[in-house]
């Protein structure tokens, strides 16, 4: 097998387990027991067997007469909805490989404690290539039960995928009450690896043998003969190897977001000021308005209406004597053919007042003569000063009566 780092995990907590390095299947470095976070070190180029506790699965075996995996898959929450404690719904159901006597075997584990272990695995960057009920990890023996004692524990594999785990106090106990479910023909012995068992606590049960291998080299012979029960089926195998996939893509996503909010950040913030400058604008707009039209009662729409009455005066539309409209008509074609430079304009009664800029005084003076010689216009020159080689000038242009 290749090389492989083997994680037990501890029962009753999800983040912690004993480790070990394998090479083939022999054992190449003691284990350990560490919190997860702390293995991604060892786990570099190698396959991850993780081992769950057998105390939190249930294997047992179903008799359903179909051999379509689909109707199988369907049929055995019902098949053992009365041994279960739990809803069929919080649970998951792994069924393995038809037995010669027609049965399926099963494991049955809650799906809340499948997604603790992946979960916790997945956040120490640990992705198992295996994962299966750690007493089924235990080489079968063709006529004996199998096992291993780890200290306080205990792993007893009673066929290919039948098994039962405890603590060690309890072991003889266990093995009275699994014998008594055991088939017609139940072993005759019990061979034990690991730490030493005094015989006396099982020898009334069950002749035991006792070889001196250590646990995890005993389990990775077991890992390297395959079989067993594979637990990450269904919904648990999908989204964490999912997310394993995406992991390598994480920090480019997230200089991406990083990014769009910038540039979203400088949109809004663009977008704000252009509605000030905009909102700056309709005011000067306003203002221009009321300085144009003097006499209006309302504001409303200040752009439309100016244009409004611009295109009456392109179509040649007359307005009334006096209106300030009828005095640009006059005043307009002089500046536009002069090329002056319109700064600004006010209208008070029947007097309009023209900022402009000219290249010279004498152009200047020569727009006011014209303008005082229409019938309608007493124009005069109020102000003229010269910057940046140009002349600035204030028109005042009354409106005669005619």
């Amino acid at each position: 097998m290749n090389p492989t780092l083997l994680l037990r995990l501890t029962p009753g907590d999800a983040h912690e387990a004993q480790w070990a390095q394998l090479d083939r299947d022999a054992l190449v470095e003691q284990r350990g027991r560490d919190a997860l976070p702390a293995l991604g070190a060892n786990a570099q180029g190698r396959d991850i067997v993780v081992l769950v506790p057998t105390e939190e699965v249930l294997l047992t075996r179903v008799s359903i007469p179909t051999h379509n995996r689909q109707r199988l898959l369907q049929a055995i929450p019902y098949a053992l909805e009365d041994q279960l404690a739990s809803d069929i719904d919080d649970l998951h159901f792994v069924p393995g490989q038809r037995m010669a006597d027609g049965t399926c075997p099963v494991a049955v584990v809650e799906h809340a404690r499948m997604e603790a272990w992946l979960d916790a695995l997945d956040a120490a960057g640990l992705q198992p290539k295996r994962m299966l009920p750690d007493a089924l990890a235990v080489p079968l023996q063709d006529d004996a039960w199998a096992g291993v004692v780890d200290g306080e524990r205990f792993l007893i594999r009673t066929g290919p995928s039948t098994g039962f785990a405890g603590e060690t106090v309890n072991l003889a106990v266990l093995l009275d009450a699994a014998l008594a479910d055991a088939e017609t023909q139940p072993p005759q012995r019990l061979v034990l690896n690991g730490d030493t068992l005094d015989a006396a606590t099982v020898e009334d049960v069950l002749a035991l043998e006792q070889q001196q291998r250590p646990a995890d080299a005993v389990l990775a012979e077991g890992i390297a003969g395959g079989g067993g029960l594979e637990l990450r089926t269904g919904r648990h195998v999908g989204r964490h190897e999912q997310r394993a996939r995406w992991r390598p893509w994480i920090p480019a996503a997230a200089l991406l977001v990083a990014f769009v909010l910038v540039d979203a950040s400088r949109v809004v913030v663009e977008r704000w000021q252009l509605q000030r400058e905009l909102a700056s604008l309709d005011a000067r707009v306003e203002t221009i308005f009321r300085d144009v039209f003097p006499d209006a009662t309302r504001v409303a729409a200040p752009r439309e209406r100016m244009q409004t009455h611009l295109n009456r005066l392109r179509a040649g539309e007359r307005p009334a004597d006096g209106d300030i409209l009828d005095t640009l008509l006059v005043v307009g074609p002089h500046l536009r053919e002069n090329h002056f430079r319109l700064g600004g304009l006010s209208w008070r009664s029947d007097t309009l007042e023209l900022e402009l800029t000219a290249r010279t005084l004498q152009e200047l003076d020569a727009l006011q003569q014209t303008l005082d010689g229409e019938d309608t216009l007493n124009v005069e020159i109020r102000q003229a000063r010269s910057q940046d080689d140009e002349v600035q000038g204030r028109l005042l242009i009354r409106r005669e009566a005619s």
